[in-house]
């Protein structure tokens, strides 16, 4: 708002999933996992434009599937999560975080939960008052 802007604030568990190149990012809405708009393509067709040089960024996860059910989201993620790129992330829509945060069983991503410290957060809004 008029030039400021909010620093990050590194979630819970931050320091361990920052090392990672695949994750399978979950968390309620409003917590930061996504700013992108979706867009609808054949999965085989959009991975095979992948280079090992590219960031891949799959927001709201499920949305762009035609079948939504656990089995074919896992196959899903295990096409996206074999080839071969520079990073991968993938948000889970929030609406289906209990259904499938705990079914990530693909060996490439790894699970990672967002949640914030209210501690963290009250601190930066205190710091930013006073200066």
């Amino acid at each position: 708002m008029d030039d400021q802007y909010l620093p990050f604030i590194d979630p819970a568990d931050f320091d361990t999933a920052k090392y990672q190149d695949k994750l399978f990012i979950h968390g309620p809405i409003g917590n930061g996992k996504s700013r992108e708009k979706t867009g609808r393509t054949n999965l085989i067709d959009l991975i095979n434009q992948f280079t090992e040089n590219d960031v891949i960024v799959w927001d709201n996860f499920l949305d762009d599937l035609i079948r939504r059910d656990t089995d074919n989201a896992r196959k899903a993620l295990e096409i996206i999560s074999s080839k071969e790129v520079s990073s991968l992330l993938v948000a889970l829509k929030p609406k289906y975080l209990e259904l499938y945060r705990r079914h990530n069983k693909i060996p490439e991503l790894y699970g990672y939960g967002i949640s914030s410290s209210r501690e963290k957060i009250r601190n930066m809004i205190k710091s930013m008052g006073i200066t």
